[in-house]
């Protein structure tokens, strides 16, 4: 099974132009199980849970702006460089996601701005 980083989007834009940002507890009103709070400080992130969706294994980070996600950093992850299990990066707006399955991905594209 192949690994993949995927860039789902670019940000939506709202009134003032600014891009929209999306936060984590959306993605548990949508079914995001929260199980473990992760060092999210050592990556950039305003945020970070490892927990289930859509019946696969997840982090979800949280940044300030999609202009801050270090992309290079989970590429490296989900291409199984340091013998993890995930499948596939992607990102949305200002959130990044790992998982390994291809589901939870698809799903974050849903979330809505409050």
């Amino acid at each position: 099974m192949a690994a993949a980083l995927v860039m789902l989007t670019g940000p939506a834009m709202g009134v003032n132009k600014e891009p929209i940002q999306l936060e984590i507890d959306q993605a548990v009103q949508a079914g995001f199980e929260k199980h473990r709070h992760l060092n999210y400080l050592a990556i950039g992130a305003t945020d970070g849970w490892e927990g289930k969706w859509h019946d696969e294994k997840i982090e979800l980070y949280q940044y300030a702006s999609a202009d801050n996600i270090n992309l290079d950093i989970f590429e490296a992850e989900a291409l199984d460089l340091h013998g993890t299990d995930w499948f596939e990066a992607c990102q949305y707006r200002n959130l990044l996601m790992l998982s390994n399955g291809n589901k939870a991905c698809k799903a974050l594209t849903y979330l809505q701005s409050p």
